[in-house]
Formats: structure tokens, sequence, C-alpha cells
């Protein structure tokens, strides 16, 4: 896919049109794993485990000079305190982030910028709740955005997103269901196959586990952390055959 939307943006500048940016906004409960999947998506750790009540937007953008990432938070139009742009390092982005948590509704901005990375934005939300339902609302409901439906995977009666995601795409067709925390089930065949066979039908569906707080936090580190990510699908995949 990315290399297809690549070719696609070439072929666009070659015709001196305009290619709309992919955009992916995560949805799930706290603690359901989306910031970690997010986290896997985008290659590297930003979050200090704190749940974050604004939605964050991560803005990759392919720029063939760097070498190295170039990270910049937005200016905060929520927060006087935090009136310009400002470069951070990967290592302190979890925190700066941290501290524009507010009680505001409006997202955070940060673009990230890179030789070795595609054009795409990728949006975080708050954990979904009665609370917050308004603002992932508002976050899901532009029709040009892929919804990334984010649940640990528990017993069918007990998922609440797909409820949710049908007022803002009621055929599930710019959808993925994505159920983590998947190592939990992987006791004996016949319950993963039950288990397996009650997924919504005619819709994407993935299931995967995903590292936890304690693993990223100490495997912080860009190739030790890809490396851990790449285990953790591994473990899954030997387990299942």
């Amino acid at each position: 896919v990315y290399s297809a939307y690549s070719d696609i943006t070439r072929f666009a500048r070659l015709l001196n049109t305009q290619v709309p940016l992919p955009e992916v906004v995560f949805v799930g409960p706290e603690s359901s794993g989306k910031t970690s999947l997010l986290e896997a998506f985008l290659g590297f750790t930003f979050s200090n485990g704190a749940p974050s009540s604004r939605p964050v937007y991560f803005t990759l953008m392919n720029n063939p000079k760097l070498d190295t990432p170039k990270i910049t938070i937005k200016r905060d139009a929520a927060n006087s305190d935090f009136d310009r742009d400002v470069e951070v390092s990967l290592s302190s982005l979890g925190s700066e982030i941290e501290k524009r948590d507010s009680k505001s509704q409006k997202p955070v901005f940060i673009t990230y910028e890179w030789k070795n990375c595609i054009n795409v934005t990728f949006i975080d939300t708050p954990g979904l709740n009665d609370d917050t339902e308004e603002t992932v609302f508002e976050q899901t409901k532009p029709s040009h955005r892929h919804i990334v439906s984010v649940e640990g995977s528990s017993a069918w009666d007990d998922y609440t997103n797909a409820s949710f995601i049908k007022k803002v795409d009621s055929d599930f067709s710019r959808t993925t269901f994505v159920y983590t925390k998947f190592q939990s089930l992987l006791v004996n065949l016949r319950d993963v196959n039950k288990y397996l066979s009650n997924i919504l039908p005619d819709c994407k569906t993935f299931f995967v586990t995903m590292l936890s707080s304690g693993v990223r936090s100490k495997f912080s580190e860009e190739d030790q952390f890809k490396q851990k990510i790449w285990q953790a699908y591994r473990r899954d995949i030997d387990t299942l055959n």
C-alpha cells in the first residue's frame, strides 16, 4: 500500500495535481492497546503510559534532505504557554505531549520528517468512553479517513467499538478491526478456532499481540523496539502453527 501510494504521488507530481494525504484514525477504549498499535505502525515509542485526553495527530512527511528524523510539535491553539512550534527529540516526545494535556478537546499536532518515511497522518484518539465519545466521533466522522478499531481480545459479547463505529461507518467499509492481546487466547487450538469463527462477517479483521508497557519502555531504542515487535509477531505465528 505504501509503495503504491508513493508511486501515485510521483505520478501526481508529473501531472501537477494534488493527492490527498491519507489519514488513519485509531479508536478504542482505554488500555485496549490502541497507542501500542500506533507505535508499532510508527516504528518508535512516544507514550509515557499516561493516556491523553486530546487527539494527537502524527503527520509523517517524506523529506529526502533529512538523514535523521526531525520532530516538531506545532503551536498549541488551546494553551498559550505553547504558542510556537517546538522541535523536540524522540526521547522527550512523550513528556512534551503530556505537558500539553488539558481539558481542551482540540488536537495536538506533530510533524515527523525523514527521508525514510511516507506521507501519511495517523490520529490517536482519547480512550473511548461516555465522556470522550463526542470527541472521538468528530475525529472519525470525515468520510475520507480510514478507521482502525482497536480492542483487547475478549469474549465477543464484551466488545463495544462496533456499535460506536456504526454511527460513522454504517457498513464498516472504511474500518479495519484489530484485536490486541491475542496471546491471552492462545491456550488450545479448539478454543482459538471457536473464537475466530465469531468474527464480524465481511469486515477487515486482524488479531495481534502488542508489547507491554514495561517491554516498550525497556526497549525504546528504535532498532530494539522493531525487533521486539517482530518477535511478538513470530511468537503468535509459531503458537498457531
